[in-house]
């Protein structure tokens, strides 16, 4: 709730992980009817295990980024910030693998510029 009360935010998404997780990462996409530009990426995740969380980005067809971190679930947030924000951003897809522990929860946060952004 604290980041969609933020400027720049774009959207958010939660993330459940379980032990079974391991084989195919889960993962959770955000789609906008108007193009966005993405400037970052914040992770937060609970649980006390240990998970690989990342992001890739669709502009027009193709999917840009595929970026990931490993970040211990404990509640500290994590931010990627992009060395350049990137414009024409149609969707933005999170994935997560469980690489420790039972589970987790991760929330997944993208912030930016919403609104008639060039292509």
């Amino acid at each position: 709730m604290l980041a969609a009360m933020q400027d720049g935010f774009l959207g958010s998404g939660t993330l459940q992980l379980g032990e079974q997780d391991w084989l195919m990462p889960d993962e959770v996409m955000l789609s906008y009817e108007h193009a966005v530009r993405v400037d970052g990426v914040a992770f937060a995740c609970s649980g006390g295990a240990k998970v690989r969380a990342g992001y890739t980005l669709r502009v027009d067809s193709s999917w840009l980024g595929d970026e990931s971190v490993e970040i211990e679930c404990d509640g500290a947030p994590n931010t990627i910030s992009l060395s350049d924000p990137v414009s024409g951003v149609t969707a933005v897809k999170f994935t997560a693998t469980l690489l420790e522990g039972d589970g987790a929860v991760l929330i997944a946060i993208a912030a930016g510029e919403a609104g008639d952004v060039e292509r």
